[in-house]
């Protein structure tokens, strides 16, 4: 189901636990994808088509309407519009002054990756981030991998 095309309302939504997912997981990653839908109600987002405001906007009202117990957020990791999907839950939940249990996942070259919550807020923050890599916290650049 795409999320923007989902009523906020849907019997299937209440108490549920989401799985939040960018809309390429599905065909890119269909193994993983494929393993974190057992038990989880799935919702497709693509902030290269659905404004970020858009997105954190639904999820604040389907948080409130719906109440589920958890969302799972996976996406491919490197997409700077993937990246929206993890904000805009993280903005939602905030909005709604909520409790929800929120996860977030990406992938990587076909390996999944568990990431923080402080993660996702410090990915908002690029003053956090430039004082991480100025203390050589963490890598720079041109010492990547891959």
């Amino acid at each position: 189901m795409e999320l923007l095309s989902t009523s906020v309302s849907d019997p299937r939504l209440k108490g549920s636990r989401i799985l939040l997912h960018g809309a390429c997981v599905r065909d890119l990653c269909p193994e993983i994808y494929e393993r974190f839908l057992e038990g989880r109600v799935p919702l497709s987002a693509c902030p290269e088509r659905e404004h970020i405001g858009l997105l954190t906007s639904k999820i604040s009202t389907m948080i409130t309407m719906s109440s589920p117990s958890e969302i799972t957020v996976l996406t491919i990791d490197g997409s700077p519009h993937c990246l929206h999907i993890h904000h805009a839950v993280q903005q939602a939940r905030r909005l709604t002054g909520s409790n929800l249990k929120i996860k977030h996942f990406v992938v990587e070259h076909q390996k999944l990756y568990e990431i923080s919550e402080d993660a996702v807020y410090t990915s908002r923050h690029l003053s956090k981030l430039q004082s991480l890599i100025t203390e050589n916290k963490i890598l720079k650049r041109n010492q990547r991998s891959g």
